[in-house]
């Protein structure tokens, strides 16, 4: 890996922050970080999303060193902390693999595996050559139409995990339009695919038991993020982690 993950303190747009970065050398990705909103409505709480003046931004350290020299950025940058990103939980039966959910419906599994294989394809191609690095599936809710439920997921062959790491930052709180009304968005969740345990009661001989120990089918994930997206810049000497964890 050629560059670093860093966290940018800036009320810009994103698109004026990107082209601060193009100008001091370029980078791989930029997202706005986005904060969990627990909110009261009718019968119970709901989780909204909204956005921070934060930024994660995948770049080489002579961008950030000469983006520093803009007094705009001098020091509201810091690099991400690694140290808090969620990793799979062996008690929860989480695995490498990632379950994507709130892509909208109203799109197809092909044009959902596009948008996801888009946005991470500067890290990691879905093919190199003849080798596959992964295959995304989303299930369809229409065999008519093909247009999905909202979730699916993203299953690795032999990546190493800190690239997929990477492809969980950027995918988590990732903002998709609908395709039939674009001004209206939905955030996606990112987290780690889980596995179902086999049924414990059976014997261990019996040749079911042994069948569903070999083929863990795949359940809902556990939803659990850390939002530290409210922590300040002021004062801070210790790197932060976003929301987009």
């Amino acid at each position: 890996m050629d560059f670093n993950v860093y966290v940018i303190y800036s009320p810009k747009l994103l698109s004026e922050l990107k082209n601060h970065l193009d100008e001091c050398g370029g980078y791989i990705h930029a997202g706005i970080i986005y904060r969990s909103i627990n909110r009261y409505r009718g019968r119970g709480y709901t989780f909204d999303k909204e956005e921070t003046k934060k930024t994660v931004v995948f770049c080489k350290e002579e961008t950030i060193v000469k983006l520093e020299e803009n007094p705009t950025y001098k020091g509201k940058v810091l690099p991400y902390n690694w140290t808090s990103f969620p990793v799979p939980n062996d008690q929860h039966n989480e695995c490498w693999d990632l379950h994507i959910s709130g892509i909208p419906n109203d799109y197809t599994s092909q044009e959902a595996e596009k948008i996801i294989s888009d946005s991470i394809k500067s890290i990691l191609p879905m093919k190199e050559g003849n080798r596959t690095n992964y295959k995304i599936e989303f299930s369809p809710r229409s065999r008519e139409t093909g247009e999905i439920r909202g979730y699916g997921h993203i299953i690795f062959d032999n990546v190493n995990k800190e690239t997929i790491k990477l492809c969980k930052l950027i995918l988590h709180n990732m903002p998709v339009p609908f395709k039939n009304e674009p001004d209206q968005k939905r955030i996606v969740t990112c987290v780690w695919h889980r596995l179902g345990a086999p049924n414990r009661k059976a014997k261990t001989g019996d040749k079911k038991y042994n069948l569903e120990a070999s083929n863990m089918r795949r359940m809902k994930p556990m939803v659990k993020q850390v939002d530290i997206s409210n922590v300040s810049f002021q004062k801070s000497e210790e790197p932060v982690t976003s929301s987009s964890n």
